[in-house]
């Protein structure tokens, strides 16, 4: 009986020491980050910067897509109006009204969206802004309990607003999505009788695309993380304190419930970050259906999704025919997914080399030349450059480097198939010595090339490519002194 009484007390011990080593360690752990001030602002400045930039890039597009749409709706009114002004009131006062509401909406910072509107209205399940909201919601409930955050509580509930706002903004940014779906069924059955509105449609479906292409692309940039932010979330995701939390208030256990946390408690990571494991969704829906099913959940889970799909296929069929057949982001256009690109991401920058033969009157030369485009869409690129003629001499015994002019080029490339361009540009040389400025001022002076061919584009590496070019020069026979009708070049870009 002793033995086991002594067997008994020394589990016990031990149960209590691992439990207290626990705790200790995750108390130091998050006194080491709160107490470390410079590390938590940081981390408290990037989520105000992201947050903000986010709010104020929506905002800002989103006004100007009202304004065009407004535009929209009072040219279609009027064009109605002729025809039948009763159906143009009908039709029109309501949307442009919806639309300066909106306008006031995105406008007014001090916009707020109901519980109830948020929880359907949030634009999705974001992994990213639930581990933000729940990072800043644990470091202010815990910055009390370890006594070291007294003066960052400002600071945090500053943050936890804007991430607040962050919300609102997306519920708005859903319920215009929603409107702009609604507006597109309800001009589409007014086709048949005002045919007239049918180019006004396609615009609308246009902008409608490149309004939710231009969200989401905003939606990546958010959540991009940065160093301070992947520092500050690591530590926080070894304390079993933060992980508990997490479990207990993200949006994530909101949707699975209790059940979820415990399914699979030795991968709190994978929760975390808003991916829940296979074991943990199957142990889920054993207990919620199991007994229902007859101890044979699958059945049944294929038995409704397969319903599901035949109701969705019905509606989507419903849709299609509102919309006249068509179906698709798209909708019956070519999108443009550069038109979502930042000015910056649209530039390419290369290089290319060129070598030109000697003659009577000058050496071999070697033509280095920079370039920078910008692409006007996903198949067409315009751009300009700069050339530097380098003499190399008059043969492998007569090597001596010298200047031979310089040169301005511009370009136009649209991709064929494959990897083939089909590529053209305007340039302008100046191949005399010189020595005075003012001589480039003299445009009689300059030799001209028109261009046209094609080039053949390869990769070298993960972030450098190169090309190859053979193009005609239309005026290779106004040169003095001759030059040869085909140009090729080498080149690179990124």
């Amino acid at each position: 009986m002793l033995q086991k009484l002594i067997k008994y007390c020394t589990a016990v011990f031990l149960l209590l020491f691992v439990w207290s080593r626990s705790y200790g360690q995750d108390s130091s752990r998050l006194i080491a980050l709160q107490q470390d001030k410079q590390m938590e602002e940081k981390y408290l400045n990037m989520v105000d910067s992201k947050t903000q930039t986010f709010n104020k890039s929506v905002e800002k597009y989103t006004t100007a897509t009202l304004g065009q749409l407004m535009n929209q709706e009072k040219k279609m009114q009027s064009k109605v109006a002729k025809a039948d002004s009763a159906s143009a009131k009908k039709l029109f006062s309501y949307a442009i009204d919806s639309l300066k509401k909106f306008q006031n909406a995105f406008t007014n910072r001090a916009t707020k969206i109901s519980a109830a509107a948020n929880k359907y209205l949030s634009g999705g399940y974001i992994p990213y802004l639930d581990t933000l909201k729940g990072s800043l919601a644990f470091l202010n409930k815990t910055g009390n309990a370890v006594g070291s955050l007294s003066t960052m509580q400002n600071r945090l509930q500053s943050s936890q607003q804007s991430i607040a706002a962050l919300e609102t903004k997306l519920a708005l940014v859903e319920k215009f999505n929603q409107y702009l779906r609604q507006r597109q069924l309800v001009l589409q059955g007014q086709i048949s009788r005002f045919p007239f509105l049918s180019k006004n449609l396609q615009n609308l479906k246009k902008q409608a695309y490149y309004y939710k292409a231009q969200i989401n692309q905003y939606k990546s940039m958010l959540q991009d993380p940065r160093k301070i932010e992947q520092l500050t979330i690591a530590t926080l995701e070894k304390t079993s304190m933060f992980k508990t939390f997490m479990q207990k208030n993200s949006e994530l256990s909101k949707i699975f419930g209790s059940a979820l946390p415990s399914a699979n408690p030795g991968n709190d990571s994978a929760l975390f970050r808003g991916i829940p494991s296979r074991a943990a969704i199957q142990k889920l829906i054993q207990g919620k259906i199991g007994g229902a099913s007859g101890g044979n959940p699958g059945a049944l889970m294929q038995q409704q999704i397969g319903k599901a799909q035949t109701y969705l296929d019905q509606l989507k069929n419903k849709i299609d025919q509102l919309s006249g057949g068509v179906s698709g982001s798209a909708q019956g256009f070519t999108p443009n997914s550069q038109k979502t690109q930042s000015f910056t991401k649209r530039l390419e920058f290369g290089a290319n080399i060129q070598f030109e033969n000697s003659n009577y009157i000058l050496p071999a030369a070697c033509d280095l030349a920079l370039q920078i485009g910008y692409k006007l869409n996903d198949k067409a690129s315009l751009g300009l450059g700069a050339s530097y003629k380098l003499g190399i001499g008059n043969g492998w015994n007569n090597i001596q480097f010298s200047s031979q002019g310089e040169g301005l080029r511009s370009y136009l490339k649209w991709k064929m198939k494959g990897n083939f361009d089909l590529q053209g540009g305007a340039e302008w040389n100046y191949v005399n010595q010189i020595n005075n400025i003012r001589q480039l001022e003299v445009f009689s002076a300059w030799q001209k090339s028109a261009l046209l061919g094609i080039s053949k584009n390869y990769k070298i590496s993960k972030k450098l490519n190169g090309d190859m070019q053979f193009l005609y020069d239309f005026l290779w026979r106004e040169h003095k002194p001759n030059t040869q009708p085909i140009v090729f070049r080498v080149g690179y870009h990124f």
